[in-house]
């Protein structure tokens, strides 16, 4: 990239390279895309148009500064490394994406995601209502903060940091993998998450 498209880039006009491609992607929305996959490095998006619609799509972009932002996001078959998407919030609708050392502290938004990477990412003091998770998988990640009629349809956890989280009305917990609850106990699988993170007897929810 050039240090024109990186100066671009790093103000967020829509002459950058990265928010050129934004652009291209709006016109791409709800029809079948290019399969090349772009790259972007250490590029910084700030969203100045009244247009909040922020799709992705066959990209990897590593290294960005997203955060503070309010944003409509559909993304579909990316890879983000290295992402500081904190104190952003509005729609996100992920789809094959792969989250790797992202930070989304306090994000506040509607998520629904499907078969879906979370990997060493930073959910802390996060605020969710009816998030939907399909088919996701969460590796080594912290989740503190409220999560609010979530919904986990076939999910896998893998050593995940539960502490400082509520799981207020929670709608389905089908969640096989590794934990930590607040009393520091790390639990394997279903029955509905091991009786809401051992806090209910799990005869009670077994079938």
């Amino acid at each position: 990239m050039s240090a024109e498209s990186a100066r671009h880039d790093k103000d967020g006009t829509p002459h950058g390279e990265f928010a050129a491609y934004i652009d291209q992607c709006r016109q791409w929305h709800g029809l079948a895309p290019t399969s090349e996959t772009k790259i972007f490095h250490s590029v910084k998006y700030v969203n100045a148009s009244p247009n909040r619609l922020f799709p992705l799509m066959n990209c990897r972009i590593e290294g960005d500064d997203i955060r503070g932002q309010f944003f409509w996001m559909t993304w579909t078959n990316c890879v983000l490394t290295k992402i500081d998407l904190s104190h952003t919030g509005g729609v996100a609708h992920w789809t094959r994406v792969q989250f790797e050392n992202v930070n989304f502290h306090h994000l506040m938004a509607k998520v629904s995601a499907a078969q879906t990477v979370f990997r060493a990412c930073n959910f802390n003091n996060i605020v969710l209502e009816q998030p939907v998770f399909l088919q996701c998988k969460f590796v080594k990640c912290k989740i503190s903060g409220a999560l609010i009629g979530a919904m986990f349809i076939d999910c896998e956890f893998e050593d995940v940091d539960l502490k400082g989280s509520r799981w207020e009305d929670p709608k389905t917990l089908d969640i096989r993998g590794t934990w930590k609850n607040a009393e520091q106990m790390w639990e394997t699988s279903s029955p509905k998450a091991k009786a809401f993170f051992l806090r209910k007897p799990i005869e009670a929810v077994s079938t």
